[in-house]
């Protein structure tokens, strides 16, 4: 009987989604298309509609932004607008993807001016850097474009699991000689 023990299940990055509460439609649509990742165990996905506003949600909240793996931020005009997001949550992300702590990023879902302010140095999702379509289903083709290099981040964090090949034991030989008087 084998005494070796289950090698404990392999925890899913944290997600983190920053966004202005403008764009809250995005952020559901989002946790929408996100599902199947959350379901397969590639992410765990966090956002501030998970906080316990009754106690220290600042608190929560940073903590959650530093704990975070991947942070995907919804840009558009009212995100950069934002004091929250952009002067006290962006930095945290920032840091993080520096110190290469997380994998930073974000969708373009409203014409804004990234491109000229400091976020506009990261690879956004789509990287041809169009914005998120009216229609619904160019929309559900921009959403999909955004889970594919989720889905590959998250790939890309999970632990190298080295599988050891065991090796042949020496069979032990049941034939039972006999010697001859």
């Amino acid at each position: 009987m084998s005494t070796r023990k289950k090698p404990a299940p392999v925890k899913p990055p944290l997600l983190f989604i920053s966004y202005s509460h403008v764009d809250e439609e995005c952020r559901q649509q989002m946790r929408i298309h996100l599902k199947p990742l959350e379901r397969g165990q590639l992410l765990h996905v966090f956002d501030d509609t998970e906080l316990n506003r009754d106690t220290g949600w600042r608190k929560q909240l940073v903590k959650k932004l530093n704990e975070a793996e991947i942070v995907v931020m919804l840009v558009s005009a009212d995100f950069l607008a934002s004091h929250f997001c952009f002067v006290e949550e962006w930095p945290i992300a920032k840091r993080r993807w520096l110190a290469k702590k997380a994998i930073v990023t974000f969708a373009y879902i409203g014409p804004c001016q990234w491109k000229h302010e400091d976020i506009g140095q990261l690879q956004g999702v789509p990287s041809h850097g169009k914005l998120l379509p009216d229609n619904k289903r160019d929309a559900a083709h921009f959403w999909d474009g955004i889970m594919e290099k989720l889905r590959k981040d998250a790939h890309s964090l999970r632990p190298k699991i080295a599988l050891k090949k065991a090796k042949p034991r020496a069979a032990k030989s049941t034939k039972k000689t006999s010697r001859k008087p």
